[in-house]
């Protein structure tokens, strides 16, 4: 019995198409479909369209909006497929991660370095891949496909980084990376807490200071 997945769309590169401004999200969920036809032989797919926006423009209300859907739709389907641009793919791996834990039912990301309607693109497989791998009966979780590989969502910064640095011959410990990496994340959330001490004691100095 073939498996009910359900294609989220929030733009990227794989669904850009080349305008007077460059590359621009314009290709919908319902349109992506339409170039994996050979799916259909072991899934049934619906989609729906969250956003249609460059993956830098990516923030937690993207997240909300994408978690907000899976739990709309998640006694429908089988299996959920997330298309999103490559920049910021891992962060929404990661923070989908903990939005939705212990999913019985695979939530699957996936992204392009090319948008899907040319013709030397990696969209078209990742795609497939991401929804076969979504259809498996034992594949739980958030994880994301890409280029033939499967990674666990909340781990895919530092593996993406790893990836990248030995693609480009740099021999060094993935698991120093993955420290300094912890590091640099720490070093961000007690940067950002001391921004948000830093406002809050300036509220209370300007609610303090008397009225003219």
């Amino acid at each position: 019995m073939k498996k009910r997945i359900l294609l989220i769309g929030t733009g990227g590169t794989i669904a850009c198409k080349t305008t007077e401004k460059g590359l621009t999200p314009a290709i919908t969920s319902g349109e992506l479909i339409s170039f994996v036809p050979d799916t259909k032989e072991f899934c049934d797919v619906d989609t729906i369209q969250v956003c249609n926006i460059d993956s830098t423009d990516i923030t937690p209300r993207e997240w909300s909006l994408v978690s907000r859907a899976i739990e709309d739709h998640y006694d429908q389907y089988d299996g959920f497929v997330i298309c999103h641009g490559t920049d910021t793919l891992a962060y929404t791996a990661a923070a989908l991660s903990y939005m939705i834990q212990n999913s019985r039912k695979p939530v699957v990301i996936t992204g392009a370095q090319k948008p899907i309607d040319v013709p030397d693109t990696d969209a078209r497989v990742n795609l497939h891949d991401s929804l076969l791998y979504a259809s498996d009966p034992e594949s739980q979780n958030v994880s994301i496909v890409f280029g033939g590989s499967v990674i666990a969502g909340t781990n895919t910064y530092s593996n993406t980084v790893c990836s990248i640095l030995l693609l480009y011959g740099f021999n060094i410990s993935c698991n120093l990376i993955q420290s300094l990496i912890g590091f640099l994340f720490l070093a961000q959330i007690i940067q950002l807490m001391g921004q948000i001490l830093r406002q809050f004691h300036r509220a209370v100095k300007d609610r303090q200071r008397p009225a003219p």
